[in-house]
């Protein structure tokens, strides 16, 4: 046998496997997603944040939609809703420490300022101990966290 046999061999069977492989791959495919629309009727809306909603940060309007609407999130946005739950009382403390520094300054730029470096130091210490706490509870080393 030469190897020009086997080459050829070889190859009918690896065009074999492939057209099998494609041919199982639609199978499933199918099925998979016929099964999952048919149990869990899945109806999946993707759509595109417009400049507003980009610049608010606004959630969608889901009161009149059946479909859950899925963005792309190109920045990694994303991470920054691990405040999920204190939101209200961030607010509240903020909205306090700015009368606070109101009252103590009398001045209004240096309580907004003031304000501003606080929320801002909120949230580096929230990023760097959520990172931190993720990191040890997941037991992944914090330098593959994004």
């Amino acid at each position: 046998v030469s190897e020009r046999q086997v080459g050829r061999e070889l190859n009918v069977k690896l065009v074999y496997c492939k057209e099998v492989f494609v041919k199982q791959t639609h199978l499933c495919r199918g099925f998979l997603f016929s099964s999952y629309k048919e149990f869990y009727e899945l109806q999946v809306a993707r759509s595109v944040k417009t400049g507003f909603d980009k610049l608010w940060n606004i959630p969608p309007y889901m009161k009149d939609r059946a479909a859950s609407v899925f963005y792309d999130d190109p920045n990694y946005d994303f991470q920054k809703v691990l405040l999920v739950g204190i939101e209200y009382h961030l607010t509240v403390f903020l909205i306090l420490f700015y009368g606070i520094m109101d009252l103590s300054f009398s001045n209004t730029f240096v309580s907004v300022l003031s304000t501003y470096l606080m929320s801002r130091f909120i949230s580096f210490t929230r990023m760097h101990f959520g990172s931190i706490n993720l990191s040890r509870k997941t037991l992944v080393d914090d330098r593959f966290l994004i």
